[in-house]
């Protein structure tokens, strides 16, 4: 099951200890009530605090979606919480999360994306190119000028797309070259390919922008490896906020430290070995192989 951002921001704000989890007694698009909370919260007690949709009776939508709390009625009406619209009704028996401002919101998703690129590029594919006639030299997306391709693939078959027969080039037949920040860079081939068959691109890039409750985190990353790195990323935003003057929270920093790295050890990120020359005995010089099955 994919990790979203809805989940790693509820895992993390539950082990930084700010939330309070109940279930609805009724609600609608725009309103979330429990009875049971009856004089357990004031009024002016949210302002600024989140709201989540930790599940739904049938497992539906509104489930995962979140926001920040309008405002919250103790008595007319009871224990009601006003949200902004969920575009689904808030069912009974609905599990819903409630987050303190100590960690805004907004920073949390922020930070979320501060923790994936603090892991390091990860690995990811490009489809993006076509083969074309007479043609040596091809625009590669800007995400992919960080570092050379891991591997660049040739699409042998192209009329069975459950056999593609991907083949594989070797580097010595095409050349990475370096364009202006924010343009494309120049995929060169030595020799011309077969037009009208896709190329795939294995490079290592910024994990996407998480932005929505429904991003989806890479499967490459455990998800308490995720849940580590951006609890201690809301911890280090914290404790510069304070200047460091609470013990507890300088402590609590110094944990998620320690428990980040035994993440790190316990769930590598998976990458894959670049595809490298091959090297011929005797030579002294990788062997140049370029033999493209044919279609």
């Amino acid at each position: 099951m994919a990790y979203t951002l809805s989940q790693l921001l509820q895992d993390s704000y539950r082990s930084l200890g700010r939330t309070t989890t109940f279930l609805a007694t009724s609600g609608s698009a725009t309103t979330i009530a429990c009875t049971a909370l009856k004089e357990k919260f004031q009024e002016d007690e949210f302002e600024d605090s989140a709201f989540f949709i930790t599940d739904t009776t049938d497992g539906l939508t509104p489930k995962g979606k979140f926001g920040l709390i309008t405002s919250y009625s103790e008595s007319s009406p009871a224990n009601t919480f006003t949200i902004p619209t969920v575009t689904d009704v808030v069912a009974a028996g609905d599990t819903i999360t409630i987050v303190d401002a100590l960690f805004p919101l907004q920073e949390m998703i922020s930070l979320s994306n501060l923790a994936m690129s603090s892991m390091g590029d990860i690995t990811l594919i490009d489809t993006s190119i076509t083969t074309s006639s007479a043609k040596t030299e091809y625009a590669i997306p800007v995400g992919l000028k960080r570092r050379d391709p891991i591997k660049v693939q040739y699409q042998s078959i192209t009329t069975d797309s459950d056999d593609n027969k991907w083949f594989t080039l070797q580097p010595s037949t095409y050349e990475i070259v370096p364009a202006a920040g924010g343009s494309t860079g120049l995929l060169i081939f030595r020799d011309e390919l077969p037009s009208g068959h896709n190329l795939k691109i294995w490079y290592r890039g910024v994990h996407p922008d998480l932005t929505i409750f429904s991003s989806t985190l890479s499967e490459y990353i455990h998800p308490q490896l995720a849940q580590a790195s951006l609890v201690l990323q809301a911890l280090i935003w914290y404790n510069s906020q304070i200047s460091g003057s609470n013990d507890f929270w300088a402590q609590r920093q110094n944990k998620a430290e320690r428990e980040f790295e035994i993440a790190l050890q316990r769930y590598p990120i998976w990458r894959p070995y670049k595809h490298n020359k091959i090297l011929v005995i005797g030579s002294g010089e990788c062997e140049d192989t370029f033999t493209v099955p044919a279609p």
